[in-house]
């Protein structure tokens, strides 16, 4: 194993702890949750073991309620771990009101819900860097991250758990959401299986939805790197830069408002991940660099200059050997060529470089909705069209003469 700079705060230990002492039992999950209930403020009374801290406020949020990735607390449900923030409260029972007002801070601490068979370290560690997110880029819709670890037992008793609330709320009816979860190609079955045979890397997950249901859904594999003793060369950073991925997923569909607006202003795929992935990787840096986020140690192999470098070379050759002749704009979800995310992840840095890097949250994002459809929205917002746009990163990439650009994006990083 790589040496490590192991770097853990007391408040962290603490939450960590919690866990190591609680029994988690096989009882049946109770038809009325703790969290279920509508609260102005969270209800940390509960019988099982209980951390909850509070470290001294940093002024730098862009969120109305959360400051602080120590705020939160974890509870030993039995069969999962509930985590939620101590500094604000979770969105009410009823969630109907909130579509009508969705793209619209509303400052609910998200949910964390993780599988009991997952290592005591994982579902603090997602907390946390899921607040990190929030306090970054705003907390618009209310959030649930279901962490999904590689036992069928465990599986399903979180399968119980989130189809009593989607029943409890009217999103799903119970045959229908065990259904869902039961499907190989979805849900809660795809990601146990995605744990069961990544035991040694890092999480699969998605933003799954659902404006429709007034918050956004994520679900993830189990995320390895936040643990001490699975993989050999463990870099929680990379984690890390998944949860904001996944976030930023859930900022973008806050800022593109609900139904027809959505349809009509919806980003090519690889402006979609490409922005993700770009977001995810200088913002994560900036919460550990600033301390706002520290993580359970600090790998010695994770450089985010170096990730940069990676995807630039790796999308560069995979265009050439997998769709020799295709250009970012013939990338898509059905032909990603494997150089979707990496390219597309260059062409917003390089958007920020030449344009400045507030435009995508400040203006094109904040403004989208308002617009016809995208390509308007990214005229106004860069001063150029999209299809102006494609030439000049063509010629950014292929053309040996801008080496020195490429070098001054990196130099940013």
């Amino acid at each position: 194993m790589k040496n490590k700079s192991i770097v853990l705060s007391l408040s962290f230990m603490m939450l960590v702890s919690f866990c190591s002492s609680a029994v988690v039992t096989e009882e049946t999950p109770t038809s009325t949750l703790t969290e279920e209930t509508p609260t102005t403020m969270q209800d940390t009374t509960s019988t099982t073991s209980t951390t909850s801290t509070t470290m001294p406020m940093k002024n730098i949020s862009k969120s109305d309620t959360l400051t602080n990735t120590d705020s939160f607390f974890c509870e030993d449900k039995g069969n999962y771990v509930y985590c939620a923030s101590s500094e604000a409260a979770v969105a009410p029972y009823n969630h109907t009101d909130l579509q009508l007002k969705w793209g619209v801070k509303k400052g609910y601490s998200p949910e964390v819900f993780c599988a009991s068979d997952l290592q005591d370290t994982i579902c603090p560690n997602v907390m946390s860097a899921l607040l990190a997110a929030m306090i970054e880029w705003g907390n618009y819709e209310p959030v649930e991250y279901w962490v999904i670890g590689p036992g069928k037992e465990a599986t399903l008793k979180l399968v119980e758990i989130n189809c009593e609330r989607r029943k409890n709320r009217g999103h799903m009816t119970m045959v229908e959401c065990t259904n869902k979860h039961a499907n190989e190609n979805s849900w809660f079955e795809f990601y146990r299986l995605e744990s069961e045979k990544n035991g040694s890397v890092s999480a699969s997950a998605a933003h799954v939805g659902h404006d429709e249901w007034g918050f956004h859904l994520f679900n993830s594999s189990s995320p390895n790197e936040f643990t001490l003793d699975k993989c050999e060369s463990c870099e929680p950073e990379v984690d890390i830069r998944i949860i904001f991925h996944e976030y930023f997923h859930g900022v973008q569909s806050s800022f593109k408002g609900v139904g027809e607006i959505r349809s009509a202003v919806r980003e090519p795929d690889w402006f979609i991940e490409g922005s993700a992935e770009y977001m995810a990787l200088i913002t994560s840096k900036k919460a550990i660099d600033s301390n706002l986020l520290v993580p359970l140690y600090i790998s010695e192999s994770y450089v985010a200059r170096d990730q940069m470098e990676r995807w630039l070379k790796e999308g560069k050759e995979s265009l050439s050997s997998d769709c020799p002749g295709s250009k970012l704009q013939d990338l898509n979800y059905g032909n990603q060529c494997n150089a979707m995310y990496s390219l597309g992840a260059w062409a917003v840095a390089y958007l920020a470089n030449e344009y400045g890097e507030d435009l995508l949250l400040e203006s094109l994002y904040a403004n989208l909705s308002q617009k016809p459809n995208f390509e308007v929205g990214f005229k106004d917002t860069y001063g150029i069209s999209l299809e102006e746009f494609y030439i000049d990163f063509d010629k950014f990439i292929t053309d040996p003469t801008f080496e020195p650009l490429i070098q001054e994006i990196l130099g940013n990083i």
